[in-house]
């Protein structure tokens, strides 16, 4: 994926999946990461990365995230599908 590598230093995460989550508005690096390494899906578009977020595969990383794990999935589930997923472009760097 072409700017991938970009995108994952300037979001500050290993991964470009995980660097999607958080442009599309995740507010936590740890969740991001924390989501990407349990479930280990593959996706390198927001369609893809949507499709996943809606599937049963995937749950709240852990107790301490759950919350704005639970929020960022209800926005991209409720969001519209034909907008491309902006969100916020800043990670939580304090985790």
């Amino acid at each position: 994926m072409a700017g991938g590598g970009a995108a994952a230093v300037e979001t500050g995460v290993p991964q470009f999946m995980m660097s999607m989550l958080i442009r599309a508005g995740l507010p936590s690096r740890r969740a991001a990461m924390a989501a990407i390494e349990d479930a280990e899906p593959v996706f390198v578009t927001p369609a893809e990365m949507r499709a996943w977020l809606e599937s049963d595969e995937i749950t709240a990383p852990t107790y301490d995230l759950a919350a704005s794990y639970a929020s960022f999935q209800t926005t991209i589930s409720s969001s519209d599908t034909s907008a491309p997923l902006a969100g916020n472009k800043t990670a939580d760097f304090a985790g």
